[in-house]
């Protein structure tokens, strides 16, 4: 179970981090694509890549309506505390 801990912290990075870092966030599905295959290249668990792939790619298909002054993508961290976000 996920504690309530990580995802505070995760939010608060995600709040945080946008200002003016990028390396968890992909505003355009290429850009994930590429963190996904450079995540692939590095950790050769393909199963995995192909699952949090999917995952990604259904944020960029399936939502269309994002809040005002919320920015358009996903974020992914692959190695937060053990575990894969994905928001």
């Amino acid at each position: 179970m996920i504690r309530e801990t990580i995802i505070d912290s995760v939010i608060s990075e995600m709040i945080h981090g946008f200002a003016g870092s990028d390396e968890y966030f992909s505003k355009t599905r290429d850009v994930f694509a590429a963190r996904m295959q450079s995540y692939i290249l590095e950790t050769e668990r393909h199963l995995e890549a192909a699952i949090i792939g999917e995952i990604g790619n259904n944020t960029f298909d399936h939502n269309f309506v994002f809040k005002k002054d919320f920015p358009v993508g996903v974020y992914c961290n692959l190695s937060y505390k053990r575990v894969t976000v994905l928001a």
